[in-house]
């Protein structure tokens, strides 16, 4: 299955910077990673609930290990808003429909993003999600009775950097380097 993804189309979208996040949903849909990487200003820091400022090679290989976790991955967006002027701050929603590598799981994920954006690039991206409600459908019970804790927060995000790391450095060959990453979730 290929990715799903609003219906709007570039012409939809008012503003330069809009048109830059929408190119970056679009990147993240089509699984293009050397696009993704040309949203992102040199300096850009990405935070979510699984990661605190990454950087960017650090940003690019953490969608690299996303985004090829589950070819059957939906993902879809709406309510991107940039602004032009001042501050460039823009904002957007995306909701994504996954099996979770990890758990082999379901999960459905509501995202809310904020960006700001420098020289045509986003310089800040900011994804907020409840991890309690992602805990309970990756990890089911375990996640019902820890994923408000702490320590079971810091364990999962030590098992996404790990993920993110294999990618750093490293561009996306083909095939074969499709398969060894798939043969690596396959022995977690």
């Amino acid at each position: 299955m290929i990715s799903t993804y609003t219906k709007k189309t570039p012409a939809d979208i008012v503003g330069y910077n809009a048109l830059i996040a929408y190119k970056l949903y679009e990147a993240f849909r089509t699984r293009n990673f050397p696009r993704i990487a040309e949203c992102y200003h040199d300096n850009a820091t990405y935070t979510s609930p699984f990661f605190d400022n990454l950087k960017k090679n650090e940003i690019v290989a953490m969608w690299k290990a996303f985004l090829l976790n589950d070819f059957n991955m939906e993902l879809t967006h709406s309510n991107i808003v940039a602004e032009d002027v001042n501050d460039q701050l823009g904002s957007a929603n995306w909701e994504v429909k996954y099996t979770y590598w990890d758990t082999k799981q379901q999960v459905k994920v509501a995202i809310k993003t904020k960006l700001q954006f420098k020289a045509g690039k986003v310089i800040k991206h900011e994804d907020s999600f409840s991890f309690y409600l992602w805990a309970i459908q990756a990890y089911e019970i375990q996640g019902f009775l820890f994923g408000g804790l702490g320590f079971f927060r810091n364990k999962i995000k030590r098992k996404m950097y790990k993920n993110m790391e294999y990618w750093i450095g490293r561009s996306l060959d083909g095939s074969a380097q499709i398969r060894e990453w798939l043969a690596l979730q396959k022995v977690k």
